[in-house]
């Protein structure tokens, strides 16, 4: 049913490169569509009993191996991102978030171990976006806006703790609060004299309007997503 977004899914899968290790089990738990005889009656009907089944919408995000107690410095170095699995572009993002937005998470009041409180979440294809298509990404970016629009604060943002000293916290980002805020994911269409180029950049260096007077020389996003923002709007 649309109301799962499984098309948009089966869109992204099909114009992602195949080695994405990410959707790989995505893929094995896709639905038929609802044309397929198994799915008689209304789809918003269908749409309800599978959630009440448990039935995933759209993109989920991906809990990370819990990291095991790390001295301070491994932790603000980010020597130990490379064991959960992340890329080096991911990794990357984390840091610019934290050298933007949080640097004094980086800074502990002891040198001894610390780990997180709970669990640290990414997005599925965060790690691989920048090597899709303008095609993909753009699919991707949609699904992302619409994950975004029900995310709980807890995917976005974990404590630091002393193993030791529970008073001892610090906020961090989630890798997957990083990508939100820190990378270029968002796309836009640019104008040139050729006419509109698609990029992409982070979220702060774009302008989101409904009005139709917007500027013609500041950056859009994208038709396609400029929809999926407007319709995810609070009523």
């Amino acid at each position: 049913p649309d109301e799962l977004l499984g098309r948009r899914l089966k869109s992204l899968f099909s114009t992602a490169p195949p080695d994405v290790g990410d959707f790989a089990s995505f893929r094995k738990r896709l639905l038929a569509p609802i044309s397929h005889r198994a799915f008689k009656g209304p789809p918003t009907l269908w749409a309800q009993f599978l959630r009440g089944l448990g039935v995933g919408k759209g993109l989920r995000a991906l809990p990370l191996p819990m990291m095991p107690p790390k001295r301070s410095y491994e932790v603000t170095s980010f020597a130990f991102a490379k064991t959960l699995g992340l890329s080096d572009s991911s990794i990357t993002d984390w840091k610019r978030d934290f050298n933007t937005f949080n640097k004094e998470s980086l800074v502990h009041a002891y040198g001894t171990n610390y780990k997180f409180a709970n669990t640290v979440w990414h997005l599925p294809g965060q790690s691989d976006h920048e090597r899709f298509s303008d095609e993909c990404r753009e699919i991707f970016a949609g699904l992302v806006i619409d994950w975004l629009a029900d995310a709980k604060e807890e995917l976005l943002r974990v404590d630091l703790r002393h193993e030791h000293r529970s008073n001892d916290q610090y906020p961090w980002s989630t890798p997957a609060g990083a990508f939100i805020r820190s990378s270029a994911w968002l796309p836009t269409d640019e104008v040139s004299p050729e006419g509109p180029v698609r990029r992409f950049y982070r979220l702060s260096d774009v302008w989101v309007s409904n009005n139709e007077r917007f500027p013609y020389y500041l950056r859009q996003v994208a038709i396609t997503i400029g929809k999926v923002i407007d319709r995810r709007q609070p009523d």
